[in-house]
């Protein structure tokens, strides 16, 4: 079973990305991450195996030594292969790029990560908005538009 490293919003934010969920549903495209029971988040890594406990302390060790990231949304695009992900993405600033590039290495040498898409250099720090849902209904939403 794979398992996610994530990175979670302020109350504010999620409650705004929430409300984004919420129209997504109610226009028809689908209430994929609605009905999915997650946060609104941003996956550092995924990886094929895991032992909880040598990774939380390797985690609050990280956490200990790094400072709150402030992220400011600054595009929202689209993932089409393999099937169509509507994302919203902060700029990749150094300070966020070099945050996943620490805790990545971190955590890898006891880890595998699972989706090369995840490694530094080829992460696309984004959170996902819809996905699920047939390609044309995107250029017929007007919460896409």
């Amino acid at each position: 079973m794979p398992y996610a490293l994530v990175m979670y919003f302020d109350k504010k934010s999620e409650e705004s990305l929430r409300k984004i969920w919420v129209d997504i549903s109610e226009s028809g495209i689908t209430s994929s991450m609605m009905d999915s029971g997650i946060r609104p988040h941003i996956t550092l890594s995924v990886f094929s195996k895991l032992e909880c406990l040598p990774c939380e302390q390797e985690l609050a060790a990280f956490a200990r030594k790094t400072r709150l990231i402030g992220l400011q949304a600054s595009f929202f695009s689209f993932f089409v292969n393999p099937y169509p992900v509507v994302f919203i993405a902060p700029t990749p600033t150094r300070a966020l790029m070099a945050f996943h590039q620490n805790i990545i290495n971190s955590l890898v040498a006891d880890l595998e990560v699972t989706n090369p898409m995840y490694l530094p250099g080829s992460w696309i720090p984004h959170c996902t908005l819809a996905l699920d849902f047939e390609k044309d209904l995107y250029r017929k939403s007007s919460v896409c538009a």
